[in-house]
């Protein structure tokens, strides 16, 4: 019996070999599909490409370009446009030299009041806001902006009185970069817009428009508000008038105020409001005040109100003056009786 046994145990070993094999066959494909499964299951992480050296350069052109811009925006104020011309000449090379090509300083150095910079005491050009920038040929790129212009109200840097929009030409020279082409566009916002930039203390309004000075012609004297000049007269400055000989000064009379204008010389087509004069109550000061109010209404509306030393005693009869001069403005009142007969602001020349 025993002996059988075992032969029936030698007989089934094939079989247990099989199923052995079998089961070592089904783990290895079993793991195979694991394998795959997590393989499959694993992102694909993108490739950032690399920066080629052209992408480089123009990514560092476009800083110094930008830079260049606003540096040339910071400088036009240091360019007054009314000084005499050989000091203006003087300012365009030393402010402008080493930031525009030669053959446009030549051209404003031919003409200089055409050469962008500060045309009045306020307001004033404060910065270049750089906008689009663009690479139109190798070396040569487009700069689109504003140029913001401020008064004494917004302060450097603050919020604009006026824009103007601006585009440069730049080119990369032996020099390196340099402004080839500049050209200014039309005041986008006006100086008579009621707005709080706009709505400065030494301003007069008519109505709902404010009259600042500084304002371009074209922006005031259509205003219905105004009404119909009732006379107009273009004088052109003489020799005795020394630095400012040969500016045009306009002078146009309205019902309840007289408005006077300026133009450089050799101009004389835009002119900028230089003096306001009213005896008339319709036109007042943005703080309320008017022709026929009181000393004391005054003098509680403006307490840096002081009166002008013109020899006149009584108090109740004299004039009393209101001054920002670091931007030469004024605005007098004459007092009769105790009571506004004329209000007067104006820009005094340098």
């Amino acid at each position: 019996m025993r002996t059988k046994s075992l032969k029936q145990n030698e007989k089934k070993s094939p079989n247990a070999k099989a199923s052995g094999l079998q089961l070592m066959l089904s783990m290895i494909l079993l793991l195979f599909l694991v394998i795959s499964f997590a393989g499959c299951s694993q992102k694909t992480e993108p490739v950032t490409p690399t920066p080629t050296s052209q992408t480089i350069e123009d990514s560092v052109a476009r800083k110094e370009v930008i830079a260049l811009v606003e540096t040339f925006g910071s400088r036009l104020q240091k360019v007054a446009l009314l000084e005499p011309e050989e000091d203006l000449k003087m300012d365009v090379v030393k402010y402008y030299g080493d930031l525009v090509e030669q053959d446009l300083l030549d051209v404003w150095l031919a003409n200089p009041e055409a050469a962008p910079g500060k045309l009045t005491s306020s307001p004033w050009p404060d910065r270049i806001e750089v906008g689009a920038v663009e690479k139109i040929d190798s070396g040569l790129w487009r700069v689109e902006g504003e140029l913001i212009e401020v008064t004494s109200v917004e302060g450097p840097g603050g919020m604009p009185a006026a824009l103007r929009p601006v585009e440069a030409v730049v080119a990369n020279t032996v020099e390196g970069w340099r402004i080839q082409e500049f050209v200014m566009g039309a005041y986008e916002v006006q100086q008579t817009q009621n707005t709080p930039e706009a709505l400065e203390t030494f301003s007069l309004m008519a109505g709902t428009v404010v009259l600042s000075l500084n304002a371009w012609d074209n922006e005031l004297l259509e205003l219905p508000e105004i009404g119909t000049p009732l006379s107009e007269s273009i004088e052109v400055l003489g020799q005795t008038s020394d630095t400012f000989a040969g500016s045009f000064v306009k002078t146009v009379t309205y019902e309840d105020l007289e408005l006077i204008w300026t133009s450089p010389k050799d101009n004389g087509k835009t002119f900028w409001l230089m003096r306001m004069t009213t005896n008339q109550p319709t036109i007042q000061t943005p703080e309320g005040i008017r022709v026929s109010m009181t000393l004391d209404e005054l003098k509680s509306a403006y307490k840096d109100l002081e009166q002008i030393p013109d020899g006149r005693i009584d108090p109740e009869n004299a004039a009393y003056r209101r001054s920002l001069r670091e931007g030469y403005q004024y605005m007098v009142f004459e007092i009769q009786k105790g009571k506004i007969v004329k209000i007067e602001v104006y820009v005094e020349l340098p």
